[in-house]
């Protein structure tokens, strides 16, 4: 399965925003959902390039919930650009206790043009499903293709950041995080964590870790292959900030500050 360079440029945007972690609380799957109200995280992003804001992104993580046996949890990300990118998108995972994901299910464009993904992982019988949905007007395209030999957990664009934030004490570079992603299986190089600064929730400097990482491919023409990105050192762990190299300049996301 081939991007087009719109969609490796959504991909970029979407990469970068989720890297820092639609913001609606709701599952798509569960069996309880009232114990997912109130969710415990909900973050909201600028995304800037030039000195110019260019989207702004939502997430939001889920309580973990009852599906099919096992404890789960949403991670839901909206990403609302201006007119100029109409790169505008809704992504939900639905994650296992580890943040392997079980599901994944994007959703981008506007009414009438839009592409719309699923993956479907089945650890258990070591396959996955690859749902790719084309919507022109009143016309959908759907294909389906199957993959077997899933013989060790993914994580998505979604759910890996939640990996790199629950073992970040342990985690030795270099170091490969297994991803699906695009429709295939793939990983991304942990490079190196680092001590650094970042301005945290109340806009104020905070201690941070600085995780710098490369990508299994350059998402799009003239962008590098590498991103940074800054978690806070409290316990919370939360995602700052995040930035990616493009031909001229970089294309960055910050918290917005409370």
């Amino acid at each position: 399965m081939r991007y087009d360079s719109k969609k490796r440029y959504s991909d970029c945007l979407f990469l970068l925003a989720v890297l820092l972690t639609a913001a609606v609380p709701k599952s798509a799957f569960g069996e309880n959902p009232a114990e997912i109200v109130n969710p415990p995280l909900y973050l909201v992003y600028d995304v800037t390039y030039a000195g110019g804001k260019i989207a702004e992104v939502d997430f939001t993580e889920s309580r973990p919930y009852s599906y099919k046996g096992q404890t789960v949890r949403d991670l839901e990300c909206r990403i609302e650009s201006s007119g100029l990118f109409n790169l505008n998108g809704r992504y939900l995972s639905i994650v296992a206790d580890d943040y392997s994901v079980i599901y994944f299910r994007s959703d981008e464009g506007r009414p009438g043009d839009k592409r719309i993904v699923e993956y479907r992982l089945d650890y258990q019988n070591q396959s996955a499903a690859v749902i790719d949905n084309r919507v022109k007007g009143a016309d959908t395209i759907s294909t389906t293709s199957h993959i077997d030999n899933i013989d060790k957990k993914y994580f998505d664009t979604v759910s890996m950041i939640f990996k790199i934030r629950q073992e970040i004490g342990s985690i030795k570079a270099p170091y490969y995080i297994p991803l699906f992603m695009g429709g295939r299986q793939d990983s991304i190089l942990i490079e190196s964590i680092s001590d650094a600064q970042s301005i945290g929730r109340n806009g104020e400097a905070v201690d941070a870790f600085l995780i710098k990482a490369k990508l299994p491919y350059s998402p799009y023409p003239g962008f590098g292959d590498g991103i940074e990105i800054y978690i806070s050192k409290d316990e919370d762990r939360v995602p700052l900030r995040g930035r990616i190299q493009m031909a001229l300049g970089y294309m960055e996301i910050n918290l917005r500050p409370r």
